[in-house]
Order: C-alpha cells, then sequence, then structure tokens
C-alpha cells in the first residue's frame, strides 16, 4: 500500500495505468439490462482490494466501497450489479463504448480514466495525503521550505508534488526505502521526523503491519485532498439519484462512519482530523 499522491495514482488512478490488457474475452452474465460495475484489479485499501472471484474478471474483493455497495443493494436490489474487475486497457475501452453501468470508486481530481458519459455520484469520503511526524514532534509545517533540512523518508521512484524541487536539490534531507511499511518504521525508529502518508491508507496498513498509527500526527494542511466517488453512467439517472439518497442516508444514519470504524478502528479519529 502506498502513500503520496502518486501512490494513489498507482493504487486508483494508477492502478488502472499499469497493468496490461487480459486475453480472455469477457461478456457480462445474465440478461442485456443486467448492470455492470467495474472494478481496477489491483487494491487500494482500505476502500477497496482487487480480489477476484470465481474467475479473474469476477470481482471478489472487500473494503469500505465493498460494504457500503452491499448495504446499498439490499435497500435498492432492482439495481443490483454484476461486479467486473479489468485492466487498465480493458477498462477505458469498456469505459469509452459505454458498456459499463458504472465505475466502483474515482475522483475527478484525477485522471487515466475515461469519464465522459458519467456522472460521479456525491463524494463518499474525503481523503488526503500529508506531513505526518511522530505525535510529540513540535515539527510545523504551513509550506515546502519549512522542511527544508528536515530529515524525510521517501519511497524511492514515487514523485511528491511541490517537495519534489526540494528533495531532488537535498534541501530536504531524504531516506529512501522500497516499501510503505519500511516507510513507517524510519518515522516510528526516529530515523526521520516526516513522511508523506495518506489518511485513510495510513491506518489501516499499519494497523495490518502491527504498527500503532496513534503514535502519528498529521501537521499542516495536506499536500492534496480529494473526493472520491462512485462513476454513474448518464443515462441511468435513476441509479445515481438512489445512490445520493442513500449516500445522504448514510452520513445522517452513521452507516459510513461505522465502516470507517470497521476498517481503520481506533484510529478513525484521526482520519477525521
Amino acid at each position: 500500500m502506498h502513500l503520496s499522491k502518486l501512490a494513489f495514482l498507482l493504487a486508483l488512478a494508477g492502478l488502472l495505468l499499469a497493468f496490461p490488457p487480459q486475453a480472455a474475452a469477457l461478456e457480462p452474465g445474465g440478461s442485456p439490462d443486467e448492470y455492470v460495475m467495474l472494478f481496477p484489479t489491483t487494491s487500494y485499501m482500505p476502500f477497496f482490494s482487487g480480489n477476484a472471484g470465481k474467475t479473474s474478471t469476477e470481482y471478489g474483493g472487500h473494503g469500505m466501497l465493498v460494504d457500503l455497495l452491499d448495504a446499498f443493494e439490499k435497500k435498492y436490489p432492482q439495481y443490483a450489479m454484476q461486479r467486473v474487475r479489468l485492466p487498465r486497457v480493458r477498462a477505458n475501452d469498456w469505459l469509452a463504448r459505454k458498456q459499463p453501468v458504472a465505475f466502483a470508486l474515482h475522483s475527478p481530481f484525477f485522471g487515466g480514466l475515461v469519464t465522459g458519459g458519467f456522472d460521479f455520484s456525491l463524494p463518499l469520503w474525503t481523503t488526503a495525503d500529508s506531513i505526518y511526524t511522530l505525535k510529540d514532534d513540535p515539527l510545523r509545517y504551513e509550506r515546502p521550505e519549512d522542511l527544508r533540512g528536515v530529515p524525510m523518508g521517501v519511497i524511492r521512484g514515487f514523485g511528491y508534488g511541490l517537495l519534489d524541487p526540494l528533495l531532488r536539490s537535498g534541501a530536504i534531507a531524504s531516506i529512501g526505502v522500497e516499501t510503505d511499511r519500511q516507510l513507517y518504521q524510519l518515522l516510528l525508529d526516529g530515523r526521520v521526523r516526516a513522511i508523506v502518508a495518506n489518511r485513510h491508507v495510513l491506518p489501516y496498513s499499519m494497523y495490518r503491519y502491527g504498527l500503532n498509527p496513534l503514535r502519528l500526527r498529521a501537521v499542516g494542511p495536506p499536500l492534496y485532498e480529494f473526493e472520491l466517488s462512485v462513476m454513474i453512467r448518464k443515462d441511468h439517472p435513476e441509479i445515481l439519484e438512489a445512490l445520493n439518497d442513500f449516500i445522504r442516508e448514510s452520513r445522517a444514519d452513521g452507516l459510513l462512519d461505522g465502516i470507517q470504524r470497521r476498517w481503520l478502528g481506533e484510529a478513525c479519529p484521526a482520519v477525521k482530523e
């Protein structure tokens, strides 16, 4: 699981960009009127995993989005969808031909995906990539220059947006690692004072690795903040309306918060900061 904006691109928009097309043909099962929702072939947890079902093109994953969709389809069984997973080339081909009714999760903030002919639902979650430090570290961050001379952990090959010029010049002292787990450990061990992490991915991943995300805090304004929504084909406004109604209800009755607590546990309050 990766952390920076580029990590998000690799895990969400980029997870569509990174995979070769499958050779086997895929045809939706059931009647011609069956609804199809596309999922990427890799995971962006805690939002969704990339697991296959009984076949390589059947989606069988889990995560926050899957929990919400299951609850939506329980209330609106007439809009239950066949969940299909495809790599980037075939996903974009399907989207360009408007073959699926929906795409699982995306943000207008990112490119790399055909969005013409689709509307975005109300946002399900707003997430962000921020500077993280140890909870008791007095480090303050408002602009990239505030990190001059601050030892920072980075994942080799990743881009960090506004921080990149200072990282390249050495004005921000960096230690490069290969994985997010190594990145978290650098910070927890005090070898660096800062890392870039996603407010949802960090607590989920750290718990998964047996690390304590409550030892960290986000500082200053996010480097990037973006909303995540479901894409619905424009010629199915009835599904979009029903989904938006359900999202509003889920905010009001606590379902969205409950799903988040299920996947993020004690770190949930930190996510809301």
